[in-house]
């Protein structure tokens, strides 16, 4: 059988090929010359880049950016600055360094200069720990000692000693692969341009020019697949339509069975022939499957097809074994006469009764059973958007 691909399923390739192309021209022309830097104190940022040789050969590597710094020159003139305002900062609740009672309230960095730190040591441990906390003083009412402040921005740091007089208050080997030679190199130019805005790439190395581009997870061939995935969900879904339609006309028969079973008794019990029953019940057809069956029915009686066969006919045509059986009872009944057939269509048509009960019963649990997967999307959905925002705002 030649296949014959429909326009819908020509679409979706030709949409797959249109993002494939899409996405390889950024990748090809989205060639990298800077990156952008951290702020200062921020935490260094790792760029996920595929650089290319003058051969055209793909390597990927990771380039680790570190946040802004001050530059030597700049931090000479900072650190004075702020080692002039560590004893109104740190006192907390002391009159001043040279009358200290109760715990320092010590500081760490300042807003003034982000990404500049402040660390602590005690002349006497035993007296001021380093975290400014008062130890047990028993010998002397006055402890004078020195609290050593480091002040550090990267690979510059300077140190002030500070006078503290803590008072007893009783009240208180092989060649290195050219991924390691990128990325000594990006830490060469990191540590040279750390206190620039930007962090310019590196254009050569070892006389071969480099580009570098943003690695990507997505690949031209995934959405060429994706146009293909769809237009094959496509061809499958005109025959899941037809399986679908074939489920629903069952169902629909099954739970009409009971009532054709019912006028039929009723009909005949007032005196009609089967043959007239038929005709009349197919006359009140409101354009479900049972009624276009009987229908059918109705012409192949009128076309002198014998009773026995057209009512087998309408049997198989229906589908389900419950017509089967009817059919088989008014076959039976055409042979030995109209004395058994009320009796045989009442047990019938308890039978009847019965079966559409279980069929709703199982189209309920059905429904209910569909009703699980939108449900457990929009649980998913939810989840996302809660989630997704607040692990954002962590990291």
């Amino acid at each position: 059988m030649k296949f014959k691909p429909t326009r819908e399923q020509l679409l979706c390739i030709l949409v797959g090929f249109f993002f494939a192309l899409i996405l390889f021209l950024k990748q090809d022309r989205g060639t990298v010359t800077e990156l952008k830097r951290p702020g200062y104190g921020e935490e260094a940022k790792v760029y996920e880049l595929i650089v290319k040789d003058e051969n055209g050969r793909d390597t990927e590597v990771s380039l680790t950016v570190s946040g802004m710094a001050y530059s030597e020159e700049r931090l000479r003139e900072i650190y004075p600055e702020i080692a002039g305002m560590i004893p109104e900062l740190i006192k907390g609740e002391n009159e001043s360094l040279s009358h200290v009672t109760r715990p320092l309230n010590l500081i760490f960095g300042t807003e003034m200069y982000p990404g500049i730190s402040i660390k602590y040591k005690s002349g006497d441990p035993t007296v001021l720990g380093s975290d400014g906390k008062i130890g047990e003083l028993t010998d002397y009412d006055e402890h004078p000692l020195y609290l050593s402040v480091t002040l550090s921005n990267g690979g510059y740091e300077e140190t002030y000693d500070f006078p503290v007089t803590v008072i007893r208050d009783d009240g208180a080997a092989s060649p290195k692969s050219f991924m390691e030679r990128i990325s000594d190199m990006a830490g060469e130019i990191d540590t040279l341009t750390i206190s620039d805005d930007t962090y310019i790439l590196p254009i050569e190395l070892d006389g071969q020019r480099l580009r570098f581009k943003y690695k990507t997870d997505l690949s031209p061939l995934i959405m060429i697949a994706l146009g293909v995935a769809a237009a094959v969900m496509l061809m499958l879904k005109p025959r899941e339509d037809e399986k679908k339609r074939k489920k629903e006309r069952e169902n629909e028969l099954l739970l009409d069975y009971s009532e054709l079973v019912s006028k039929l008794l009723i009909y005949i019990g007032a005196g009609l022939t089967i043959r007239n029953a038929f005709e009349r019940i197919g006359g009140e057809g409101d354009g479900r499957a049972l009624y276009e069956e009987i229908n059918i029915l109705n012409r192949n009686l009128s076309n002198a097809i014998p009773e026995g066969e057209a009512y087998m006919q309408f049997a198989r045509s229906c589908g389900p074994r419950c017509y089967i059986r009817l059919a088989s009872i008014l076959e039976q009944n055409r042979k030995t006469g109209d004395s058994s057939v009320i009796a045989a269509l009442e047990l019938e048509m308890e039978e009847a009764f019965e079966q559409r009960k279980n069929t709703a019963k199982r189209l309920g649990e059905e429904a209910g059973t569909k009703l699980l997967l939108p449900l457990m999307i929009s649980l998913v959905t939810v989840m996302v958007i809660v989630v997704i925002p607040a692990i954002m705002k962590m990291n």
